[in-house]
């Protein structure tokens, strides 16, 4: 789910709204009625009690990112006439045409080149002009109104520049040509293929967020949303792929003083001496907010160094499994299907125990649950597997081999996770990295810790029989067909990681 929501926010979406939270009548018992539409976000699905934080990351993005205004550099032109020229019996919608228009690996020479993008079609920039873009890109386009053409001739006069893929247009919308028009595109710059176009826009301007020290992968795993304040630039990224990824990253910011923020700490560090060089390391699906002003607007603290491990708490846990009064001790975390008593078990499972710690930890300690491993099958290049991105068109930071969005993770808990320590809650795991700071809640001696883990409704779903839609079907019609029953089978539940205290030193 993170990861699609953050898909949505690097393709410009600022608001998201769940919906859908249909009635289920008490008799009809667990998993209950669900709107296909919206069949995870109720409180019959077991991990429920930590949507609050899931919203809370959520609502933190959205209200971010509708700060400011856009920042993207590039616009690319659509070419809505070519689009009306092409169309055949049964092809004729824009949407369908702009697919086989802008092709994939366009979208990725832009983004991967440090640039981020919006669409815009000729009837915008005749009607309200190219706002703050630097930069049109024209896919291969044969047609152009010549009104569109003399806007971009005045943005190129200006200072703006104009790239075409393949040719430049050589008609009008009508399928004409003229003097004029051949006039008008020589302020055009033409390269032959979207192979060159990399390189073009980097003789076009700087960047909004450069990556080096990498390679290709990275570079097209790692999307980013740029917003611009009076006094400040915001950046969102967000690493789209299912393994960690380390690179350095230059921000085209104007700005020298920096903080970096985890909305799940609410602490911002300092991002780095200069934002040219900032070393960006995230976790599979991580996703930072970097925050680029004349000074800081918080206290900040040094950006975390090397950690240190003060505590392994990986063994020796009781595991309470409150609706069916059943406890263990778990020398070894053991996945919960392993147990015929809870193969079938959806709901909540208590992890306790005690631990010692011989002083109070003078720098930050971090609660950290190791373990996961990316899914083969995921593309290694989503450049090479485009999907669509919110906007309808390909991008191929949208990575989707099969239907819906996936992240291909298989992650060290099953699903998700709230964590008290003394008592006292200390938030929530539920993406990766599975990590918390714990500091404020440690003190010498012992110290208790519960983790309370929530698995989904389908091992719980798996145990019961199939349904008869005969009666549905005969009354009501044959309006909806279940889909992937095959697949209702108990999956891995639990905490299935290794559990460690680590003592973080600044660096």
């Amino acid at each position: 789910m993170k990861a699609e929501a953050d898909i949505d926010f690097i393709t410009g979406e600022n608001q998201l709204i769940f919906h859908g939270w249909p009635y289920s009548a008490p008799q009809v018992g667990e998993p209950g009625w669900s709107l296909y539409a919206a069949a995870v976000f109720n409180d019959h699905n077991p991990w429920h009690p930590v949507m609050p934080d899931v919203t809370r990351y959520i609502a933190g993005i959205s209200y971010l990112l509708r700060q400011g205004e856009p920042a993207n550099q590039v616009a690319i032109l659509l070419p809505t006439d070519d689009a009306w020229a092409s169309f055949t019996p049964s092809h004729v919608t824009v949407t369908g045409a702009m697919q086989r228009l802008i092709t994939p690996q366009l979208m990725s020479a832009i983004l991967s080149s440090g640039y981020n993008v919006d669409f815009i079609d000729a009837e915008a920039i005749n009607s309200v002009g190219l706002g703050t873009h630097q930069i049109v890109v024209i896919p291969a386009t044969d047609r152009i109104p010549v009104d569109t053409l003399r806007k971009l001739h005045a943005f190129a006069e200006a200072g703006g520049r104009i790239i075409a893929v393949g040719h430049a247009p050589t008609m009008d919308s009508e399928g004409k040509s003229s003097p004029e028009l051949t006039e008008l595109t020589k302020a055009i710059a033409v390269v032959p293929d979207t192979g060159r176009l990399a390189k073009a826009l980097d003789n076009s301007g700087n960047p909004d967020l450069k990556l080096t020290e990498t390679d290709d992968t990275t570079k097209d795993a790692i999307g980013f949303i740029r917003r611009r304040l009076p006094n400040a630039d915001i950046y969102f990224v967000a690493n789209t792929s299912n393994h960690a990824i380390q690179a350095k990253a230059a921000f085209g910011t104007a700005y020298k003083s920096g903080e970096q923020w985890n909305l799940d700490t609410d602490t911002p560090t300092t991002a780095s001496a200069s934002p040219e060089s900032i070393i960006l390391q995230l976790a599979p699906y991580e996703s930072r907010v970097f925050i680029f002003s004349a000074s800081p607007a918080h206290d900040t603290a040094p950006a975390p160094g090397p950690g240190s491990q003060i505590a392994d708490l990986s063994d020796n846990w009781k595991v309470t499994f409150p609706t069916i009064n059943k406890s263990e001790t778990e020398q070894t975390l053991a996945d919960w299907t392993a147990d015929p008593a809870t193969l079938h078990y959806s709901g909540e499972a208590v992890y306790s125990r005690d631990f010692n710690l011989t002083t109070a930890p003078k720098t930050p300690v971090f609660l950290q649950v190791d373990g996961g491993q990316a899914i083969p099958g995921n593309p290694s290049s989503p450049a090479e597997h485009p999907a669509l991105g919110a906007n309808g068109l390909p991008d191929p930071r949208v990575t989707r081999p099969g239907p819906g969005m996936h992240a291909w993770f298989d992650p060290p808990i099953h699903e998700a996770a709230l964590v008290t320590i003394n008592g006292k809650p200390a938030g929530a795991l539920w993406h990766p990295p599975y990590r918390l700071d714990v500091s404020r809640l440690l003190k010498p001696g012992q110290n208790h810790i519960e983790i309370r883990v929530y698995n989904t409704a389908l091992n719980a779903w798996s145990a019961q029989p199939p349904h008869d839609y005969k009666p549905l079907i005969a009354k009501y019609g044959d309006r909806f067909q279940m889909q992937d029953l095959d697949k209702v089978k108990p999956v891995p539940s639990g905490i299935l990681g290794t559990i460690h205290l680590v003592q973080q030193e600044g660096k």
